[in-house]
């Protein structure tokens, strides 16, 4: 049972779930559509592939507590990365970046605060 002030359990679940499944799916998606076009540029498409191919598996171990709180700074560095990119293609991020930020930090700090509850317990 979650203290006062602690998310609960399966709502932590159900966001790592949310984030990969909402990271991972277009990362993937991404990776096959740069994969398969003939006319992309060599750095930009080598670009993208690697940013896809990290976002995905960084996507895929948020899935597993004790890799957690890696992958979502992984998948904050990322985001972070293709905002950059964004901006330098003279287009704006999308603003759903800003919701997965949010996501991010609460995984973040939960995951902080669950090894520190639990170091104090011991």
């Amino acid at each position: 049972m979650a203290r006062p002030g602690q998310i609960p359990s399966y709502v932590l679940t159900m966001l790592r779930w949310s984030l990969a499944i909402a990271l991972g799916v277009p990362a993937i998606q991404l990776v096959i559509q740069t994969a398969s076009d003939r006319e992309g540029s060599g750095h930009h498409a080598a670009f993208l592939l690697a940013l896809g191919a990290a976002e995905a598996i960084a996507a895929a171990f948020l899935l597993f507590p004790r890799s957690q709180r890696l992958a979502a700074w992984a998948l904050a560095v990322i985001l972070l990365i293709a905002s950059g990119f964004h901006a330098l293609s003279g287009q704006m991020p999308p603003l759903q970046f800003l919701v997965y930020w949010a996501a991010i930090a609460v995984i973040v700090t939960s995951s902080q605060a669950d090894r520190e509850g639990k170091a104090s317990s011991t």
